[in-house]
């Protein structure tokens, strides 16, 4: 009898991991995409893709150092976890970074990561008008800024 019992909460433990909003970016947007591949509209909403409470995404190309970041986002050094190094974005709430990645810029992107289709070297947008157009391209998930008009 405990076998059921253990082998039957394993299963509706990973139903409900399944089910649930991934707080990795990459992992959301990947979840996303089949939804996306599904209903054949390939628009994700970051308002409502994220399991965390945000007002402002931030994003930075690779063409901007840590020490640019932190001014721009009038933050210090203790804000950041990552190296000086690749594309990055912030989620804010109420001024305060709340999510935050950066991607290592490889020679092979890693299988499964997001980038930013976008001439822009940065853009800061409000969680209202973050919705961006997603396009597989090969193993990764390419995003382009849809602007409200």
């Amino acid at each position: 009898m405990k076998k059921i019992t253990v082998t039957s909460l394993v299963c509706i433990i990973t139903m409900l991991i399944g089910c649930s909003q991934p707080r990795d970016i990459d992992r959301a947007v990947s979840h996303a995409y089949k939804q996306c591949v599904r209903s054949n509209n390939y628009i994700i909403d970051f308002s409502t893709l994220l399991p965390f409470e945000w007002d402002t995404m931030c994003y930075y190309s690779g063409a901007y150092d840590l020490e640019y970041i932190l001014e721009d986002l009038h933050k210090d050094l203790q804000a950041i976890t990552y190296s000086d190094v690749g594309p990055k974005i912030y989620f804010l709430h109420q001024g305060h970074i709340v999510y935050q990645k950066g991607w290592f810029p490889y020679p092979e992107p890693e299988k499964n990561t997001i980038y930013f289709d976008t001439p822009l070297k940065k853009f800061r947008v409000g969680k209202a008008n973050a919705r961006f157009a997603v396009a597989k391209v090969g193993d990764c998930y390419s995003l382009s800024f849809i602007q409200e008009e």
